[in-house]
């Protein structure tokens, strides 16, 4: 009977199910991630991450009920029949009992992290890695753990959004960048700080917070000149002061500081991918800088101030005159420059003063 009713239910959920699904034969139903479909691509369940093999895995003969390393043993044994959740549970009470040892403490948090992450709960993986960097810095699988904090922000910067009650809630880039920053105060000159700069840079410039980005590309710059993202982090600043100017009004500063950006990046990185397009960068912003100037001369023209106006356009002819502008320039400055004084005629050196001529003095006998 409890069969047939049992029966019954499976049947009327699935039909339930069925009925309710989004149209298309893609959709599909998961306990965990709701009414999911594998387009478009970034909506794809992701493939189960690969596993961190422990490389100090107890064998029974040296894992007595009863001791620390029994109760890691029969844990990893959970952990390895796929049951996530009960060896999570398992090796959090291992901590607890051992949270002195500092060994064994750093052993079963870092395998409870691991038992979460497998088991696609993310953030409380974060949280469980976290402690123990926390509570054991330096100890067992440091570096493995940051690695896995690392792993579990860009997943959150993919889109995930942090669950409760398995509901998405809270932003999934905001849940990424506090990781990301939580690594870097972890190990502030460690292999990862350098990617984590990196990737709290590029998601302010996807969002167009330049200001935000170049912060960071600047850190990366300061801190790790070496790192190969030292490129990228140099274009995508002088990118940002670029589009930042909205106007050939605005800031003639910003677009001198994007040119000598997207110069230093052609002379450090000629061959780089983005070279071509730093390229094509540079000779907007000198466009867009000469005609700053060209306005900064008109201002001062109409307000009676020549001598000012011509310093703009002739600055215009001085360090940039390929701008199209420049043609413009320098027709103002024929027009408001007063036409110089025509030279003098050349005339004939003076001739020197005549002296008479003098006879041989006479004496008193010849008067």
């Amino acid at each position: 009977m409890l069969k047939a009713k049992r029966s019954s239910a499976v049947l009327a959920a699935a039909w339930l199910a069925a009925a309710v699904a989004p149209a298309g034969a893609q959709w599909r139903w998961d306990p965990r991630e709701g009414w999911t479909t594998p387009t478009p691509p970034e909506n794809v369940k992701e493939a189960g991450p690969p596993r961190f093999l422990p490389r100090y895995r107890e064998q029974p003969e040296d894992a007595p009920v009863g001791t620390p390393a029994g109760a890691y043993y029969a844990a990893y044994l959970t952990y390895e029949a796929d049951e996530f959740g009960t060896a999570a549970r398992m090796f959090r009470r291992l901590a607890e009992a051992y949270q002195g040892d500092p060994v064994w403490a750093s052993r079963a948090l870092f395998m409870r992290g691991e038992c979460l992450f497998q088991d696609g709960s993310y953030y409380e993986a974060y949280e469980a890695f976290d402690e123990m960097l926390t509570k054991c810095p330096g100890g067992l699988n440091y570096r493995l753990a940051l690695q896995r904090e690392f792993e579990i922000a860009q997943r959150f910067l993919r889109g995930r959004r942090r669950r409760v009650w398995g509901i998405p809630l809270y932003s999934g880039s905001k849940t990424g960048l506090k990781i990301l920053e939580r690594i870097r105060e972890q190990d502030p000159r460690g292999p990862l700080a350098d990617d984590c700069l990196a990737a709290q840079g590029d998601v302010h410039f996807r969002k167009d917070n330049f200001e935000d980005a170049e912060l960071y590309y600047g850190l990366l710059l300061r801190e790790h000149p070496q790192s190969p993202f030292a490129g990228q982090a140099l274009f995508r600043i002088a990118c940002g002061q670029l589009f930042r100017q909205k106007g050939p009004d605005y800031d003639a500063g910003l677009l001198r500081e994007a040119r000598a950006g997207f110069e230093g990046f052609l002379r450090r990185h000629p061959e780089a991918p983005e070279a071509g397009q730093a390229a094509l960068y540079l000779r907007r912003v000198e466009a867009r800088l000469a005609e700053a100037y060209l306005g900064r001369g008109r201002f001062y023209e109409k307000r009676g101030r020549p001598v000012a106006a011509l310093v703009y356009y002739r600055r215009i002819l001085r360090e940039l005159p390929s701008a199209p502008a420049a043609a413009e320039a320098e027709r103002r400055i024929r027009d408001i420059s007063p036409p110089e004084p025509p030279a003098p005629p050349a005339e004939a050196p003076e001739a020197p003063p005549e002296v008479p001529a003098q006879g041989p003095e006479e004496t008193e006998n010849d008067q």
